[in-house]
């Protein structure tokens, strides 16, 4: 048995490690984490519970309120009553009708001054009180319920842009990675240059000025590869913060350029789907408050109906000058139950005012999706221009790749040839360089259409 409990500790353990050690990832897993642990994700959540929160707390109106009370009070000085003596004014009178009294003689109508109860009064009591029937509750107990489904619409929001925002920082992390790469080729391919370079020039067949052109652009190529290793730092730092990944722990992306774009050219179905609205979350998520405001114009205008409320209470009580003598305490009960009818008559416009509210709020609604529709509509159809439009670049920056590289093969043989120059070996190198530095930028502009295109059509 210990030996088991040891195996399961062992498993949860590295379960654990290999969850929080994971430092690789690619653009979809990147995005995965991004949708987990994002400070924006994590806030959404906090508001899903709020919603959960105050829907429990709207229900808990209809319930019945049971209270129990124990009430004391003391009387330093019990109150006094002045109590009238109507005994007196009858003797009288009897005594005036058998002329005993003169009829003139005024007759005494003093009070007599009286305290009544205790020094002490001890109560204890229950009492209950329910809502029996009111109709803007059960309107507003529903609108709770949306509330908490409008919540969830604004999550998928946040999903889309959190999306957005991890693909681009990857994307832009990965980008310097290719620039590196073409820029380590070209920096090794020269450096050789110079190798054989400083070769012929010791045995006199070009002079020292060749090969110093040749070592300044040389080092001009590795300036701006250590301008791109702090670029690429950069570049990780602002992925970590979109994926909310932890600031001083490394990360290293494992997806390539070529095979995002291979993966990309396969699905070519959004360029032709007809697209709707209801695909994008921020649609949806007007639809609801429509509905939602729809309820809240309901509950306004039941709130003239009228309102049912029932009631009981028990209670338990003596009065005495000794609470401790029970033969001084007797106790007494007292019982209660009835019902509440609220009927409004006259608010002041309070309901008028907030239905016309309400009723605005219906139209900018409208509006608002109204608007929505027709700008989603020019957002897809200019992200799908912006796709086709950066894929031509990339077929025509993949053949100027190609070309360059063939300028910059001939320039190198005719110079090992002994009939070209190392300006025109520089000239061709600069145009290479800037060929593939097009081509690798026109990959990336492809794949943040693509990424466009998917925020337009809601995925």
């Amino acid at each position: 048995m210990n030996n088991l409990k040891y195996l399961s500790t062992c498993l949860v353990m590295a379960m654990m490690l290999s969850i929080t050690a994971q430092t690789s990832f690619t653009l979809d897993e990147a995005i995965a984490y991004g949708l987990k642990n994002s400070n924006q994700v994590k806030l959404n959540q906090l508001n899903l519970l709020d919603a959960d929160a105050q829907l429990t707390q709207y229900k808990s109106i209809g319930y019945p309120k049971l209270n129990a009370t124990i009430d004391y009070s003391h009387y330093f000085a019990i109150p006094t009553t002045i109590f009238p003596d109507f005994i007196t004014p009858l003797i009288d009178n009897r005594l005036k009708h058998y002329n005993i009294l003169s009829q003139t003689d005024p007759i005494d109508v003093t009070g007599t001054p009286v305290k009544f109860g205790r020094s002490n009064t001890l109560n204890f009591g229950a009492g209950l009180n329910a809502i029996i029937y009111d109709p803007a509750f059960f309107q507003g107990l529903k609108a709770s319920k949306l509330y908490k489904d409008l919540t969830t619409r604004q999550n998928a929001v946040t999903d889309l842009t959190i999306r957005e925002s991890v693909s681009k920082a990857y994307l832009g992390a990965l980008i310097i990675t290719q620039n590196q790469n073409v820029l380590n080729q070209n920096i090794t391919n020269l450096d050789k240059m110079v190798k054989d370079t400083r070769t012929i020039q010791s045995k006199g067949f070009i002079e020292q000025i060749d090969v110093d052109r040749l070592t300044l652009s040389l080092n001009s190529l590795k300036t701006e590869a250590e301008k791109l290793d702090n670029m690429y730092e950069m570049g990780l730092q602002l992925l970590k913060l979109q994926m909310g990944y932890p600031m001083n722990q490394s990360i290293t992306l494992t997806d390539q350029i070529a095979q995002l774009v291979d993966r990309m050219m396969i699905d070519q179905n959004d360029l032709t789907n007809v697209y709707k609205p209801e695909q994008r979350p921020e649609f949806r998520y007007l639809q609801l408050a429509d509905e939602l405001n729809n309820i809240k114009i309901k509950s306004i205008k039941l709130g003239a109906y009228p309102s049912i409320g029932g009631f009981a209470s028990y209670s338990y009580g003596t009065q005495s000058n000794n609470l401790f003598k029970k033969a001084e305490t007797p106790w007494f009960p007292v019982a209660i139950a009835g019902f509440k009818l609220n009927l409004p008559i006259f608010d002041g416009f309070d309901r008028k005012s907030r239905l016309d509210r309400a009723n605005i709020d219906a139209s900018k609604l409208k509006l608002q999706m109204d608007d929505f529709t027709r700008g989603m509509d020019i957002q897809v159809k200019t992200a799908r221009l912006q796709y086709e439009n950066a894929k031509k670049t990339m077929a025509s920056t993949k053949e100027n790749v190609d070309l360059a590289q063939k300028i910059y093969n001939q320039a190198q043989a005719k110079f090992k040839g002994g009939v070209g120059s190392t300006i025109e070996i520089n000239q061709a190198e600069a145009s290479f360089l800037q060929a593939q530095s097009s081509y690798t930028n026109a990959l990336y502009s492809l794949l943040l259409a693509k990424t466009d295109l998917n925020k337009a059509l809601g995925k």
